[in-house]
């Protein structure tokens, strides 16, 4: 075996176990992120052979130590556990044992499933770093003997651990009012019903009432004092929002939390979704008011009187917006960015108590008023806010080059989409046949074309980042000029999105015909990264729906004209973004004419296909 297929044989192997952590291995190995490397690409080189650890839990020279049989072979200790170690019992790291951990989760037994993988859950990123931290922390006590020969207590708490999810690390913001009873209730009921090892808790305190948080300092609660002309709720809260790396509830000092609150909203949440909790205390007792889980859609804001609002969120979105200085329209503004963003709106049975003190007073409905005023004047709804029909719009990006005769059909199959939020972008490079004419004629008939002729030629990387950079939309799928777009091309891959909403990009399925014959169905599969690399199937453009965002931080090259869409999706998996295959045909590529006649000829494809690979090849060797 060459030492080349070796490498790809252990990325594959470790990429599709899930064991590999890359915000561990670069926030632990500083120099591996000052290189501006791959992480796993790193691990699979360099990194194991010099001790270096690809999660918390993976512990290389414990396990090489432990297994001389495993050093003598002289391979990747990650790549023997995968494949023999874990089934053999061989134990991970010094805490965590393997066959104690089959015998409490008897349903992997005999199963394929790696205990190591199955202890990760399911859901959030931030409750797999939890159970990391949380047994990081158990090990401290282990450290120096092996879990069979602990004391029952220790021994009890780490089986507990490896064996239930463990509450995720969040900051609970508060923003602490005028009357110190609210404050003092609020803090009773966290302290009270809340696990507070796991929270931060911070206190946003104008300076004039600072005396009211004065015995909280003390606990050591984190305390931020502001001084504010006018009182702003997004601008103080975004103090927080903008440098917390863990999800966040913003909580009023007016409420009182009940117990299992905060851990049926994260649960609700599940990492991506805007959730809130609810005031009626019959609900929470009452199993038909809620759906799988004790959750709901709602088509209502959250209201930001308890509001769980999780990172990834944040990444997409951002914060709250600070022109909202009057009552209320910062959180109908953020649940409707939300929505806009592919991300759900969800209430929880989580039962929270808001006594709405009345913070304006008899100022609160003309505040109101003039933040409606606004949600109207950007988003066209009225109070009260039915956000049924919010839909993200989608931005199509069409780069064509004498190819009018083949434009009215294309983009007839386009407006004819079951999506209606659409607008359409097309990057004339500089026709000389009648595209033009053809496109003004359209423009007529449809009032959502944009259309844009280059000056001069500037090829198809460079027209479609024209297109990319003209976008309102908040996802973006790219046609080209000889497509037949299906019904459902847009809504197939926004639903698949939406319903997985921490992916950055989603790639669907496609029909080939030639000259309008013979129509042959792509053998598009599962993201892997080696078969992929072998082209065994192909991500063309006309198949991705995308976040804007993602398009515009990783711009297709100009340089791989001719293979951009093979470029791109190497350059976009290696950052570490998100990819998904949704298996659904949504377009027909219509091969006609000349290949000279297209933006992408054969021959120059081909060269610059293997100079793409050849690249890759290099990196992970």
């Amino acid at each position: 075996m060459s030492k080349m297929f070796k490498l790809m044989m252990d990325l594959r192997t470790i990429r599709r176990s899930e064991l590999f952590d890359p915000v561990y291995y670069l926030s632990t190995y500083r120099d591996v992120r000052e290189a501006d490397t791959d992480p796993l690409l790193h691990y699979v080189r360099l990194g194991w052979n010099e001790g270096r650890n690809p999660s918390e839990l993976f512990d290389t020279n414990y396990y090489l130590t432990n297994n001389p049989d495993v050093k003598e072979w002289g391979g990747n200790p990650l790549v023997h556990f995968i494949r023999h170690g874990a089934r053999e019992g061989r134990k991970p790291n010094k805490a965590f044992n393997i066959r104690k951990y089959v015998e409490n989760h008897p349903s992997i037994a005999g199963s394929k499933t790696n205990p190591l993988r199955h202890f990760l859950p399911n859901l959030s990123t931030n409750e797999v770093n939890s159970r990391k931290k949380t047994i990081k922390s158990l090990s401290v006590s282990l450290v120096k003997t092996q879990i069979d020969e602990t004391t029952p207590d220790v021994k009890k708490s780490y089986l507990e651990a490896i064996a239930l999810p463990c509450t995720p690390e969040v900051d609970i913001v508060i923003c602490v009012g005028k009357n110190p009873n609210n404050i003092k209730e609020c803090i009773a009921s966290i302290e009270e019903n809340t696990d507070i090892g796991n929270c931060n808790i911070h206190l946003l305190v104008e300076r004039r009432n600072q005396e009211n948080i004065a015995q909280y300092q003390e606990k050591h609660f984190q305390v931020d004092i502001y001084e504010m002309e006018r009182f702003n709720y997004a601008k103080v809260n975004n103090r927080v929002l903008n440098r917390s790396n863990n999800d966040v509830i913003l909580l009023n000092d007016d409420t009182i939390v009940t117990p299992g609150w905060l851990n049926k909203l994260r649960t609700a949440s599940k990492g991506f979704a805007l959730t809130g909790a609810h005031t009626t205390p019959h609900c929470s007792g009452n199993p038909d008011m809620w759906g799988e889980g004790g959750v709901k859609t709602t088509d209502y804001p959250i209201n930001m009187f308890c509001a769980y609002i999780p990172l990834r969120l944040r990444q997409v979105i951002g914060v709250l917006d600070e022109e909202f200085v009057y009552y209320g329209g910062e959180d109908v503004d953020y649940s409707i960015r939300a929505l806009l963003n592919g991300f759900p709106l969800i209430v929880s049975d989580a039962f929270v108590v808001h006594k709405d003190n009345g913070t304006f007073g008899e100022s609160k409905e003309p505040l109101m008023k003039e933040s409606d005023k606004i949600i109207y004047e950007r988003y066209g709804i009225e109070s009260p806010f039915n956000l049924s029909k919010i839909t993200p719009l989608v931005s199509v990006i069409m780069a064509t080059k004498n190819r009018g005769y083949l434009l009215e059909n294309t983009i007839e199959t386009i407006e004819d989409s079951f999506y209606k939020n659409i607008e359409l972008i097309v990057i004339d490079d500089c026709s000389t046949d009648n595209t033009s004419e053809v496109l003004m004629s359209l423009q007529d008939k449809y009032k959502n074309i944009v259309y844009l002729r280059n000056h001069a030629s500037q090829g198809l990387s460079r027209s479609r980042m024209l297109g990319v950079n003209l976008a309102k939309g908040q996802f973006i799928y790219f046609s080209d000029d000889d497509d037949t777009v299906l019904a459902n091309r847009a809504s197939t891959p926004l639903d698949w999105i939406m319903s997985h909403p921490y992916l950055d990009v989603v790639y669907c399925d496609y029909a080939l015909t030639t000259n309008g014959k013979d129509v042959l169905y792509s053998n598009c599969r599962p993201y892997d990264f080696m078969e992929y690399l072998n082209l065994e199937f192909s991500i063309g453009s006309g198949i991705l729906l995308g976040r804007t965002k993602l398009f515009r931080k990783v711009p297709f090259h100009s340089i791989y004209d001719h293979a951009c869409d093979y470029d791109w999706v190497f350059r976009i998996v290696r950052a570490g973004y998100n990819i998904d295959y949704c298996p659904h045909v949504v377009m027909i590529y219509n091969r006609t004419g000349e290949i000279n006649d297209h933006l992408a000829g054969t021959d120059k494809a081909f060269e610059q296909h293997a100079e793409i690979r050849k690249r890759e090849e290099m990196l992970l060797s």
